[in-house]
């Protein structure tokens, strides 16, 4: 199942964020691990409350892969050194879509009867979910 790695930055100082990126890019560690861009920058619009962060999403095979780049010590040790002090970073590996939707049987899945009392979706069964048939009157 695909994993995706998932940073929102606010970057305070260009020079060092483009350093880091030029340093990324040409480490190859992305491709590496079988990684690749599926989203890079700024919002398009913004539509409800953005802050203002850009987003990277990277897509991996899978988890593994995705956990490996992170770990890896030529990122650790020679590119992300560079980011230090160039913002405000968060980071988070999600997995696929395969993980996401009805029925699915996780407890962490967000979709129609997930079972899990905070799912986002239809029929979660919580008051405040979001979604058709969660039992919310608006």
């Amino acid at each position: 199942m695909p994993a995706y790695l998932v940073v929102t930055a606010t970057v305070t100082d260009p020079q060092k964020m483009g350093a880091y990126q030029k340093a990324l890019a040409e480490s190859g560690l992305y491709a590496a691990h079988g990684g690749r861009y599926v989203v890079r920058g700024r919002p398009a619009a913004d539509l409800e409350n953005w802050d203002g962060r850009a987003v990277v999403i990277a897509e991996f095979p899978d988890r593994a892969a995705a956990e490996a780049f992170w770990t890896s010590d030529s990122y650790q040790r020679e590119v992300k050194p560079l980011r230090a002090g160039a913002g405000e970073f968060h980071v988070a590996i999600f997995e696929g879509a395969d993980s996401i939707g009805a029925n699915s049987g996780r407890a962490d899945s967000l979709g129609a009867n997930s079972g899990r009392a905070d799912s986002v979706g239809a029929n979660s069964g919580r008051a405040d979910s979001v979604g058709a048939n969660s039992g919310r009157a608006g």
